[in-house]
């Protein structure tokens, strides 16, 4: 058995003990296999489930979830992911919001409080017999998510042909981006709008191309995530392979992971905004910025009464919400 030793100092990085094989080769620079399971600590793997919660998607109905199924707390914001199979065969979509932060050391001291991501909805939506997926019923699930009372401050979705599908949501009040799960070289921020009209800008990922995977990852190892159980999910985690070289993660056999990339997105999109979403970070903005600073970062169907018609600019604001 080969030992490593490691300073003292390194003990309570949680990678210590949560992700073994990222803190051998980050921190101590000692290789590890080309290939291997995405995700193998099986007992977080476990705890990730929320038996006690179902998943609002009806699989036997395409583009549809229960009837009712609404939002239960209005004040969290939502993150959605979109990505779409290889030959557009199926589509994964998947939302999700930061409930809390949690201090994973355990270390009073430790001031480092993560995002705890809990999973709203997951659905992996298969195509008809020799047909592609029909962008449009994408759009309608996505609005049809915001009229049930759902606050969406971010739509990303990981393919360029949905360009249109972006363009339509922009028009009804969303904030939508590309995000790529295949290599991913940014991530998307938002920012207020007096910053940028798109209310976001693209931060790089300084070549760290697996970063959504390895922050999902971190979310089940560190034991802060919570899904209602979706069989095709834990089918996609079971399937996925992560290559290290090349900084890929890929189905076994070449299986698509459709609906474990928009989970990874969802999640990914809520843990890079979790500051946005902490209140201590109202104290760094500029007094023009206060009033407007949780404005225009989401659209809710429930917010119709707020929506211009004759308005141009693409987005719509809302209410100003002090509730983080």
């Amino acid at each position: 058995m080969n030992i490593a030793k490691i300073p003292v100092e390194w003990a309570d990085h949680w990678n210590a003990t949560t992700n073994k094989e990222r803190f051998l080769r980050d921190l101590c620079g000692i290789r590890v296999r080309s290939k291997e399971d995405f995700i193998k600590n099986r007992s977080a793997l476990y705890s990730i489930w929320d038996f006690g919660r179902a998943n609002p998607y009806r699989d036997e109905l395409m583009y549809s979830f229960e009837p009712s199924w609404k939002c239960e707390n209005k004040d969290k914001r939502r993150f959605i992911h979109i990505d779409y199979g290889v030959s557009n065969n199926a589509a994964g979509l998947a939302m999700c919001h930061v409930s809390h932060f949690i201090n994973p050391t355990g270390n009073r001291f430790n001031l480092n409080c993560r995002p705890f991501v809990v999973f709203d909805v997951l659905a992996r939506i298969p195509a008809g017999r020799g047909e592609d997926i029909i962008l449009t019923d994408i759009e309608s699930m996505i609005t049809n998510i915001a009229e049930r009372g759902f606050l969406i401050s971010l739509t990303t979705f990981d393919k360029f042909q949905s360009v249109q599908t972006m363009q339509n949501l922009k028009r009804r009040g969303f904030t939508v981006s590309n995000l790529s799960m295949d290599k991913t070289t940014h991530y998307i921020k938002l920012v207020s709008r007096h910053e940028n009209p798109d209310g976001f800008t693209r931060e790089s990922t300084h070549g760290s191309h697996l970063a959504p995977f390895e922050a999902f990852k971190d979310l089940v190892n560190e034991y802060r995530v919570k899904i209602p159980f979706y069989k095709p999910l834990l089918d996609d985690i079971g399937n996925s392979l992560k290559k290290i070289k090349v900084q890929k993660v890929i189905g076994k056999s070449g299986q698509s992971l459709d609906i474990l990339e928009a989970a990874v997105g969802a999640g990914y999109n809520a843990i890079m905004n979790s500051a946005y979403l902490d209140s201590s970070f109202l104290k760094d903005l500029s007094p023009k910025d206060v009033d407007t600073f949780y404005q225009d970062k989401a659209y809710s169907g429930n917010q119709s009464s707020k929506f211009d018609e004759n308005n141009t600019s693409g987005y719509i604001e809302d209410d100003f919400y002090r509730d983080y």
